[in-house]
């Protein structure tokens, strides 16, 4: 049956994606965007637009919408310590006017993407949904807010909902002008731009990798699928890779000689930081998983097409001064 499909954040990096995906099978895709991270690029022409920042929107917006595929947000762990009036803002107080205007306009499901984050600076990796949260910076302290209020509002019965912690999301239509978030973006960025690529700490940090088009058809299927309901998913790659090696394949990759720069590791980072999607297998079964080297291959290529690499350091509001930042976010 087809559906009437809200997505925000749907000009984004991972939510035009999954506005394609659902467009193959002629749902009724309406996206909300504010294009404060998005690009209307990547806005495929079939889906209607509504241009709105979510603090703004009315209950209108969403009569007759049967699911909302919540991925609009202020992203990044490290960027957030600098600006937490705006992670506030953007991400709570945004998604709790969204509630009020699902509930309202009664929205059968809604899909909210969340992180990892909300696990926090752990000792051991991979984490598992079993962990209790404990986010260490205000991203974190959002994404796991944010879950709260649908959980308890869900649970309530005024809707469905399924919350998916994905992480370390890479692929095609990623914002090669962002400075604060994306670290396989940022290493592309200025490895094509002939810079070193930044390296904060000594580069053995762990992260697993997961490439776009692998968790789009789940996301998709945890919003149709009736019988995916309450459910807490992580959603990514389980296999890490150091930073410093992910710098090394790019460079391997784009066939130029490795130029890394160290710098003082950053507040906050976590050692190592991925998850077990064990319990996602169990609901979805099916879990593709792109070799790394390949989907940086494939990101690499679609990268050079791209002109917009130079750093845009004004995409957010840096509202809290805690010294010096680091350099991508100084430097174009």
């Amino acid at each position: 049956m087809k559906k009437k499909i809200v997505i925000t954040g749907g000009a984004g990096f991972i939510g035009s994606h999954l506005v394609n995906f659902l467009l193959k099978d002629k749902h009724e895709i309406i996206v909300i965007d504010d294009f404060s991270t998005g690009d209307i690029e990547n806005l495929h022409p079939d889906a209607t637009l509504h241009k709105a920042a979510l603090e703004n929107i009315d209950t209108s917006i969403l009569e007759g919408v049967d699911i909302i595929f919540h991925l609009a947000s202020i992203s990044g762990e490290a960027v957030s310590f600098h600006s937490p009036n705006t992670c506030f803002l953007r991400n709570i107080q945004a998604s709790c006017n969204l509630l009020r205007c699902c509930i309202e306009a009664k929205v059968k499901k809604i899909v909210f993407t969340s992180s990892m984050a909300v696990y926090g600076n752990r000792q051991t990796a991979p984490f598992s949904e079993d962990l209790p949260c404990n986010p260490t910076d205000p991203y974190g302290v959002s994404k796991q807010t944010i879950e709260n209020l649908i959980r308890t509002y869900g649970n309530l019965n005024f809707f469905e909902w399924n919350i998916l912690r994905l992480h370390t999301v890479y692929g095609s239509r990623m914002n090669l002008s962002d400075p604060y978030r994306g670290v396989t973006g940022i290493f592309i960025s200025q490895a094509l731009q002939k810079k070193a690529v930044s390296i904060y700490g000594d580069g053995m940090q762990t992260r697993a990798f997961t490439f776009v088009e692998d968790i789009i058809p789940n996301i998709a299927k945890s919003g149709l699928d009736e019988s995916i309901n309450k459910q807490i998913l992580n959603l990514g790659s389980g296999r890490p890779w150091s930073l410093i090696n992910v710098a090394k394949a790019v460079f391997e990759i784009l066939g130029e000689p490795e130029n890394i720069s160290f710098f003082p590791q950053r507040m906050g980072e976590a050692k190592d930081a991925f998850t077990t999607s064990q319990r996602a297998r169990e609901v979805f079964g099916d879990l593709p998983e792109t070799d790394f080297r390949v989907g940086l291959a494939s990101t690499i290529a679609w990268a050079k097409t791209k002109n917009n690499l130079r750093f845009n350091a004004k995409m957010l509001d840096l509202d809290l001064n805690l010294g010096e930042s680091p350099i991508p976010w100084l430097k174009g």
